[in-house]
């Protein structure tokens, strides 16, 4: 265990490529009631029209806070293994591991992500089928061949952690951009880890990851005033454990100093 550890943590031990200073993360769920079998269908549709309006009344309020420079949605991460599609005709498939997660478009700018090759994700993105992808940088470093830009890929084998049909097995996805490693979520090991992300429209994630990048104000100080505007906007909606991404941060960096990586 203690060597699990110890691997886990020398993984993430590079300087970050994000900046953790302003960062807020916090669970956002609704409540969801169990309606008698007839009325399934239609109560599905009024929770999910609902907590879209929610959704998105509740970050244009955060973002009209004099200390919120940004706000953002992310769904929990899940894993599986995909390939991508050969260069050339009889050459092998690319296949790999890799993380998963549906984002709405504004996320690399709230972490302030770099893009390193291609584009973010633009509305259009959310029009149609969910075909466009941005990788991060330990993803396309596994993508011989001139790289993972403009290259489509399907998945193999993916956990159900995720919306159904916000990802498909055997669908073919185009990767659009390449940013830099950040963590969405922030347990030990996130640098070096290749991660996928899907564009997802405000509202279609039950629960999610709210992401709020604060200025002028620590993070720590505006987890009361979030809760409040929160509460304020919608009882039934459920914020949970509140913490600073800095926090989090500089916690794993004294665990670090307590083991011995060499």
């Amino acid at each position: 265990a203690a060597l699990a550890w110890r691997e886990a943590f020398a993984a993430g031990a590079a300087a970050p490529d994000y900046h953790a200073e302003g960062l807020l993360t916090a669970t956002l769920g609704m409540d969801v009631e169990t309606p008698p079998s007839a009325e399934a269908e239609r109560y599905r549709r009024e929770l999910a029209a609902r907590l879209a309006g929610r959704q998105a009344e509740l970050a244009s309020r955060l973002e009209a806070e004099p200390g919120v420079a940004g706000v953002a949605y992310v769904s929990g991460v899940a894993g599986g293994s995909v390939e991508f599609e050969p260069r050339r005709a009889g050459t092998e498939d690319t296949r790999h591991g890799v993380r998963f997660l549906e984002a709405d478009p504004g996320i690399f700018e709230v972490f302030g992500a770099t893009l390193l090759a291609g584009r973010p994700f633009q509305d259009a993105d959310l029009a149609g089928p969910a075909g466009a992808v941005v990788v991060n940088a330990s993803s396309a470093e596994q993508v011989p061949g001139g790289g993972a830009l403009g290259r489509r890929f399907r998945y193999l084998d993916a956990s159900d952690d995720v919306r159904p049909g916000g990802v498909a097995e055997g669908g073919w996805y185009e990767v659009v951009g390449v940013v830099s490693d950040f963590p969405v979520e922030l347990p030990y090991r996130w640098q070096g880890v290749p991660t996928l992300y899907h564009p997802v429209a405000r509202g279609r994630l039950n629960p999610a990851t709210l992401v709020v990048r604060t200025r002028g104000i620590a993070p720590a100080g505006f987890a009361a005033r979030l809760r409040e505007i929160t509460t304020t906007l919608d009882p039934t909606l459920r914020l949970g454990e509140v913490s600073s991404v800095a926090y989090q941060q500089g916690q794993e960096e004294r665990t670090r100093r307590l083991l011995p990586l060499g």
